[in-house]
């Protein structure tokens, strides 16, 4: 029987790399960085009169997986483990490559970060039957906010609240119809952080370890790892997760009180009211918005829908 796979997705900026890090730091569990290769790599290899060189074409492709020289492993190494699964079957493959990134970290099994991966769960689901996807959902300001200091997000606060209604509403809608999924709040997970891991070990069948609590070591050695990508060079791509490097911040939960304006946080509100109220956050104009931070103080876990 197939092991529960995890899958980290996210609107982007959301806690999908301090998710990944504190997973990864499970000695049984290593954690890919970033791919972006589902589902360009399942449509070149359906294509392909040559499926084994396609999906090593596909994966070395800067256009399909960016980051792919994160991973370190050499593309002979994959090509040696791709050519082994005959008749090609894809999910093989795809467990084959993981495998080998379970492999070179020294640990039984795998799984994926990848925030986009939100909108490919359903393609993902059918090649991985496994596939166990967490959608971490973080304030939809605070999401805002991360994502414009990081140069790719939408500048116009009522933009940035529609991208992230949308994409969490997909999420849910998507993760409703899985087998196998699982929301976490990003609050949740810094202010009470062993009970949200030891959930997520639940839900993953994976034994607790308390290395999931001391996790900042293992997110230097993947930080160290990172290279240049199209637009991006390593350094800024290490800078923009260096907060992984230190045990969780509550104070970051409601910087963006204090970081956007009044009228960002009232265009935002207007946009995305509803969706914030469901997840329990303060809503400028209603009668708690004052509560402030005091409002995550009993984490209300029961807000999170899994299936086992």
């Amino acid at each position: 029987m197939l092991q529960p796979m995890p899958f980290i997705v996210a609107s982007p900026r959301s806690g999908t790399m301090l998710l990944g890090v504190m997973l990864g730091a499970h000695p049984d569990m290593a954690i890919s960085p970033k791919t972006g290769f589902f589902p360009g790599l399942a449509e070149a290899c359906t294509t392909a009169a040559d499926p084994h060189a396609a999906f090593v074409a596909a994966l070395t492709d800067p256009k399909v997986a960016p980051a792919w020289r994160d991973w370190h492993i050499a593309e002979a190494d994959v090509r040696r483990v791709i050519d082994t699964v005959r008749p090609f079957d894809l999910s093989d493959a795809i467990r084959a490559l993981y495998g080998l990134l379970a492999q070179r970290m020294g640990k039984p099994r795998y799984g994926d970060r990848t925030p986009r991966n939100l909108l490919a769960m359903t393609a993902i689901a059918d090649i991985l039957p496994e596939a166990h996807f967490i959608h971490i959902i973080r304030d939809g300001r605070a999401q805002f906010l991360s994502a414009r200091k990081a140069g790719w997000g939408a500048a116009d606060p009522a933009m940035g609240a529609r991208g992230w209604v949308r994409a969490v509403r997909q999420g849910q809608r998507t993760g409703r119809t899985l087998p196998h999924y699982l929301e976490i709040r990003y609050e949740d997970l810094v202010l009470s952080t062993e009970h949200e891991l030891r959930r997520l070990c639940h839900f993953l069948d994976l034994p607790w370890h308390p290395a999931m609590l001391d996790y900042t070591g293992h997110a230097a050695e993947r930080l160290a790892e990172r290279h240049d990508t199209a637009g991006f060079s390593a350094d800024a791509r290490k800078s923009l997760h260096r907060n992984v490097l230190h045990a969780p911040m509550a104070s970051r939960i409601d910087a963006w009180r204090a970081e956007l304006s009044e009228e960002d946080v009232r265009r935002f509100d207007a946009e995305a009211g509803d969706l914030l109220r469901e997840l329990g956050h303060p809503v400028s104009g209603d009668a708690d918005w004052d509560i402030g931070l005091a409002r995550y103080a009993e984490p209300r876990h029961g807000m999170a829908f899994a299936t086992p």
